[in-house]
């Protein structure tokens, strides 16, 4: 493995996104499956975030990939995170904290060990494939990683939102659950 390799796409700040290619189709379809796959045994609340719910609500009505993506975003509710990252370990992944360092552009990963995950202020959550006897990240997967985005209840249990703190509907907590390939995906509120 070298270590400028990375997994996600970078796109471009602006501008339209470009077309996505077959075989990075077939490559997103691989994705996309194994995080179902993932998660149909988590025993957590979940959902896939991000610009992929446009994608997926066009196949799902006959179309196509808006263009290329470049990562995942799963959320979970942050109080189940220790759940998850348990449940996660036992399939091969790990979470993490990711932070950049934005002159040098080096990424940098730290593993949440211990039996309490919480997200850390100034870090982003990542869930990566993650070889135990190396210690190194797996790319020899079809889901090598996906960024976390934590979603909070408050003491009422009203579902918050990450950034900002603002209360979001309560219908906003579930989902469209959508067939895919050999599982089933569980599409954001849109």
């Amino acid at each position: 493995e070298k270590d400028d390799y990375w997994p996600e796409l970078t796109l471009p700040d602006k501008g339209d996104r470009p077309p996505m290619p077959p075989a990075e189709k077939e490559q997103w379809g691989r994705k996309l499956n194994a995080l179902g796959k993932l998660m149909t045994d988590a025993g957590v609340w979940w959902q896939l975030d991000g610009a992929l719910n446009i994608s997926l609500r066009d196949i799902k009505q006959g179309g196509d990939y808006i263009g290329q993506h470049g990562d995942v975003d799963l959320s979970l509710l942050a109080d189940e995170l220790t759940k998850f990252k348990a449940y996660a370990e036992t399939q091969g992944y790990g979470l993490f904290h990711y932070t950049k360092d934005k002159p040098t552009g080096r990424k940098k990963f730290t593993e949440i060990s211990g039996n309490d995950a919480k997200p850390i202020k100034g870090t982003k959550l990542r869930l990566l494939a993650v070889d135990r006897k190396t210690g190194k990240m797996r790319t020899d997967t079809d889901l090598s990683i996906a960024g976390i985005v934590p979603y909070y209840r408050d003491p009422k249990g009203q579902f918050i939102a990450e950034y900002r703190g603002l209360v979001l509907p309560a219908k906003w907590l579930h989902g469209e659950t959508m067939p895919f390939r050999d599982t089933s995906l569980t599409l954001s509120h849109p």
